[in-house]
């Protein structure tokens, strides 16, 4: 970043280390342009109009692609409070549908995620949000393999 011959520097992660790579940038002789993507949630948001038929599907999609481990996994949805409940059904129903796997069987449509850390940490998210409140629609019985 401190060469000369760099002119654009361009960064995904996280705040902390957008930050370094923002003070770097900034120190550097001559000016640079630098595009930082920081530790977003990624949200989806549902208005009153969306074809549910056609949306769902995408956002589900879009939550489980990559197993959720793409940079851009969709990580928040946002519903318009006139469509929430047949949002929130269909979403359960097509999630209910997904069949955890081995990523080479040509029936699997979620693959397991990067490694046991990641497994144990989205556990523990799902009991932290069903602890605060949330509610739990899918049940495990549905992806034995995850156990």
């Amino acid at each position: 970043m401190r060469s000369p011959g760099v002119e654009f520097v361009s960064f995904t992660g996280s705040v902390k280390g957008g930050r370094e790579v923002g003070k770097a940038v900034a120190e550097a002789i001559g000016f640079k342009g630098v595009g930082l993507e920081l530790g977003g949630k990624d949200p989806a948001y549902v208005r009153e109009d969306a074809d549910l038929g056609y949306t769902v599907g995408e956002i589900v999609d879009g939550v489980f692609f990559n197993s959720g481990q793409s940079c851009c996994a969709i990580e928040r949805i946002y519903v318009h409070e006139s469509v929430y409940d047949a949002f929130v059904k269909r979403f359960v129903d097509i999630t209910k549908t997904y069949k955890l796997g081995d990523p080479t069987d040509p029936s699997t449509n979620l693959g397991p995620v990067v490694s046991l850390v990641s497994a144990e940490r989205i556990r523990k998210q799902i009991e932290d949000a069903i602890a605060a409140g949330a509610k739990k629609l899918v049940p495990d019985e549905l992806f034995p393999i995850a156990r």
